[in-house]
């Protein structure tokens, strides 16, 4: 479990480091969260209405 963690802090880091303007992944992971949310229920409406 504490491995686990570790590896996404040094992953977060990472992408920290690539991301421009000071942007953090902390503050984009709701973005990413609602993009799923949104895209998954798209996906939902389609299937039902073929």
């Amino acid at each position: 479990m504490l491995g686990s963690l570790l590896n996404i802090k040094k992953a977060m880091e990472a992408i920290n480091k690539i991301l421009p303007f000071g942007l953090k992944v902390k503050n984009l992971v709701p973005f990413f969260r609602v993009t799923k949310l949104v895209s998954f229920a798209g996906f939902a409406i389609f299937m039902m209405n073929r």
